[in-house]
């Protein structure tokens, strides 16, 4: 196994090329401790231009190509998400999940660290149907618990004048239970869509004004 290893590195090895940034088109710069604390290629305007990958193990070689904050930041999120997609799970591995992206996509091999941010948009537009064909069930929608909003016959005794005042001082306020006459301007706020009223956890009525 360490043989087989040994080769794999010294293929890498001869097979290493000059890096290259795609952000700026200077020239990578090997650095034995890059911004994680292992080696990697950088951008010769390092730190002007924050751009680096890292190498294989033992090696020259890149991971990928070099990547500034913004894609960096897409990769590991797509990374992340297509390691749910094979990990734990026993109907695909990860070579089957990475050669149907690649499949969707139109290329002849996806590989995550030489992706640009066009390619991974387009995975991105694409996700659902990735997740279709590996027979991942839609994810359910998310649940909002709204509270119940009584009909406004219940929503009486409302002071008018704290009501008006809301409106027009355009302020959350809330509705205290003490004037009958308070219902029909509330009816009156609601009728012209001007004012919601709310009822938080404790109970208690809120208007807050919308125009």
């Amino acid at each position: 196994m360490v043989e087989l290893e040994t080769i794999k590195a010294k293929r890498r090895q001869k097979r290493s090329k000059p890096v290259t940034c795609l952000s700026c088109g200077g020239s990578g710069v090997l650095a034995d401790k890059g911004p994680n604390g292992v080696p990697a290629w950088m951008c010769e305007a390092y730190p002007g231009c924050d751009s680096y990958v890292g190498v294989h193990p033992g090696t020259t070689f890149a991971l990928g190509t070099m990547a500034g904050p913004e894609l960096r930041a897409e990769r590991v999120k797509t990374h992340r998400w297509l390691d749910r997609l094979w990990r734990g799970k026993k109907t695909s591995t990860r070579k089957e999940v990475y050669q149907l992206v690649g499949k969707v996509l139109g290329v002849r091999r996806f590989h995550i660290a030489q992706a640009d941010l066009s390619l991974l948009a387009k995975l991105a537009s694409r996700r659902i149907a990735v997740e279709q064909a590996l027979g991942v069930p839609p994810a359910a929608a998310a649940k909002v618990t709204r509270p119940q909003l009584p009909p406004i016959a219940d929503v009486v005794n409302v002071i008018d004048a704290q009501l008006m005042d809301a409106l027009f001082a355009g302020r959350r306020r809330r509705l205290w239970p003490t004037d009958p006459g308070g219902q029909a301007a509330a009816e009156r706020g609601l009728a012209i869509g001007a004012i919601s009223i709310q009822v938080d956890a404790a109970g208690r009525y809120w208007v807050r004004l919308l125009r």
